[in-house]
């Protein structure tokens, strides 16, 4: 589910800055201690590599090492691996082990041993995601920023995002937070669109899942200056390859909006119960450089004020220039048949970035 959404204020909001304080403190973690580096890494030529395994995603096995700093791996040519640290193990069909790694005798199999672990091929393994002892060891994401500014128009726009995933034995929970805004030299035409979000999946087998959500968002170009919503549903990981993850979810969810117009601003305009529906898919290419594309797609029915809809749209293509390192393209659009008077019912636009995995 797209988590977009700013905190609401009278008049200006300082996402940007707050959003630049999220970007230091994920820079800060990527810079904290690891664990010791004593993972092993078997390859189908014969080689190994010594490190520290962070993780299994998208066909690419991702190891920190001491002398070659982080290196990617493509699960392919790995023939097995070796680690005493518990793994969160995601197989094709939709299991979830959990255990410590091992190499198999036999050829291209992996030993996941804990309680309900096994001898596993190795091609059936999707995902691993280590199960860390330190707090701050379970967190992955990133963080971004960008600027452009248009001399013919005399226009500056700006936007940031964050987003932090928490790893647990049986359950998923991320943050995600964005903020475009866009200004000229005289104040004018000045618009400001954010959000903020949470999402909990509670792991299930057969690659299904519980969900809870909880979002808010500001779009003054929709006359909204803030719209904040919660809710829960099911979800299953319908296609979830080494290459592709496609994610349905549906659901139900209670929303409030304020916007500027009615007898004062910041009037509470609405309260209504919506429909939820998500799909999100990412496709991952290992080329140089290496390539993501994301979309999401959000649409919320109205039930309690029947024939209202609104929708959310977001794309992004990513080239990673360095390790870690990337930059973004993306495009949004967002839509409401329902708008205050005077407000527009679509926004739409793109922004680039650049950021940091961590």
């Amino acid at each position: 589910m797209s988590a977009r959404t700013a905190v609401r204020s009278p008049r200006r909001v300082p996402g940007i800055a707050a959003l630049a304080a999220l970007l230091a403190m994920a820079l800060g973690s990527a810079a904290a201690q690891a664990r010791p580096k004593t993972d092993v890494i078997y390859m189908d030529n014969g080689d190994r590599i010594t490190g520290e395994i962070k993780g299994l995603t998208r066909g690419i096995l991702t190891v920190s090492t001491d002398s070659l700093g982080t290196v990617s791996v493509e699960w392919i040519h790995v023939a097995s691996v070796a680690t005493d640290v518990r793994f969160q193990v995601e197989m094709a069909d939709g299991a979830i082990l959990l255990g410590t790694l091992a190499p198999d005798p036999a050829v291209d199999r992996v030993l996941v041993e804990g309680d309900d672990g096994g001898s596993e091929a190795r091609n059936e393994i999707v995902r691993l995601a280590p199960i860390e002892d330190r707090l701050r060891d379970r967190f992955q994401g990133s963080a971004s920023v960008g600027a452009s500014y248009s001399q013919g128009g005399n226009t500056l726009q700006t936007n940031a995002a964050f987003n932090s995933t928490y790893f647990a034995e049986r359950y998923q929970a991320q943050v995600s937070a964005s903020w475009n805004s866009t200004s000229d030299s005289e104040g004018n035409n000045d618009t400001q669109r954010g959000d903020l979000g949470f999402m909990y999946r509670r792991l299930r087998p057969n690659r299904w899942f519980g969900a809870g959500f909880a979002q808010a968002q500001r779009n003054e170009e929709l006359g909204v200056d803030l719209r904040v919503s919660a809710g829960g549903g099911v979800g299953r990981f319908l296609v979830q390859s080494d290459r592709t993850e496609f994610i349905a979810t549906g659901g139900l969810a209670l929303s409030r909006q304020w916007s500027p117009s009615g007898t004062g601003s910041g009037t509470v305009t609405s309260d209504d119960l919506e429909g939820v529906i998500v799909l999100e898919y990412d496709y991952f290419v290992l080329d140089s450089p290496e390539v993501t594309l994301s979309s999401d797609l959000s649409i919320y029915p109205g039930l309690s004020n029947w024939g209202s809809l609104r929708s959310d749209f977001d794309a992004s293509l990513s080239w990673e220039i360095v390790n870690n390192l990337f930059w973004a393209l993306q495009v949004y659009l967002s839509y409401d048949n329902d708008t205050e008077p005077g407000a527009a019912n679509s926004d739409y636009g793109y922004v680039t970035s650049l950021g940091y995995k961590f």
